[in-house]
């Protein structure tokens, strides 16, 4: 993909080994759970975690918190960005993929950060609102 000039997102689940920890290195978009900070020296903030992985990454950098939302850096600023709070959670299954998928849909269409963070936050939070998978049920159109 680097060879190609591809972006290289990374989601690494909960897990750490020599693997994972060249693809921090890496990978353009390196996206964590929360789970991840147990492998880090700063385990119990999460901004300071971020500043962690980001000295590795040093490119995009962003930590996924479920019902606290999440957070991003570019090295250059911090952005928080809370949950998306009007919905009725029905399922959560799935909201981590379709977070990356649309992290990913914002960075391609070259939104800001903050704007990429936001809208990834509340296309996950509408999954949620769902039972299953079929996304079709919503009307996402509204939201890009």
């Amino acid at each position: 993909a680097k060879k190609n000039k591809k972006i290289v997102v990374f989601d690494p689940s909960d897990k750490y080994n020599p693997f994972i920890k060249r693809m921090l290195g890496t990978a353009d978009i390196f996206i964590a759970p929360l789970g991840f900070l147990t492998h880090l020296e700063n385990k119990k903030n999460p901004e300071t975690s971020l500043k962690e992985m980001w000295k590795i990454n040093q490119k995009i950098v962003v930590l996924t918190m479920g019902p606290k939302g999440s957070m991003a850096t570019d090295g250059k600023s911090i952005f928080s960005e809370p949950r998306y709070n009007k919905v009725k959670v029905v399922d959560t299954n799935g909201a981590g993929d379709v977070y990356y998928g649309a992290f990913v849909y914002g960075v391609l269409k070259k939104w800001n950060l903050k704007k990429t963070l936001a809208f990834a936050n509340k296309i996950a939070a509408l999954k949620c609102s769902i039972l299953g998978n079929d996304l079709r049920k919503l009307n996402l159109k509204k939201y890009i």
